[in-house]
């Protein structure tokens, strides 16, 4: 929709057409999706879901009888998506597409792909 907006303007205008990366587009239809939040709504957004992830974090410690009797698959999940969730909150900070930027930075990408990897490897180990 923007790329038509965009070329429509400069057919009218006269100016030439800007153009957007593929980057840059993402992030349109990313906030595009999702209303601007003010700085209010996204601390109480990151809080609520930050302590969402960090209760179920705890609860998985209620497993951990399971997990020593032989059973990790309750604990495994439970922590798992605590943890996914914790992550998710900083999404209502910085957006989504700005946080996976940072994420994926070149200093942070092997931290990312191990902790990210860890997880799925977890997932899928207990699901065996």
């Amino acid at each position: 929709m923007e790329n038509l907006y965009s070329s429509t303007r400069s057919l009218l205008t006269g100016e030439p057409a800007t153009e957007r990366s593929v980057a840059q587009q993402i992030e349109d239809e990313v906030c595009e999706g999702c209303p601007q939040l003010t700085y209010k709504q996204r601390i109480i957004g990151f809080v609520c879901c930050f302590s969402l992830g960090i209760l179920i974090e705890f609860g998985s410690f209620f497993r951990i009888v399971e997990l020593i009797e032989g059973n990790p698959k309750p604990f495994a999940i439970m922590y798992s998506f605590g943890n996914i969730i914790s992550i998710c909150s900083s999404f209502f900070l910085a957006g989504p597409y700005t946080q996976l930027k940072k994420m994926f930075a070149p200093t942070r990408a092997i931290a990312t792909i191990i902790y990210l990897t860890s997880i799925v490897a977890t997932l899928f180990l207990c699901s065996l």
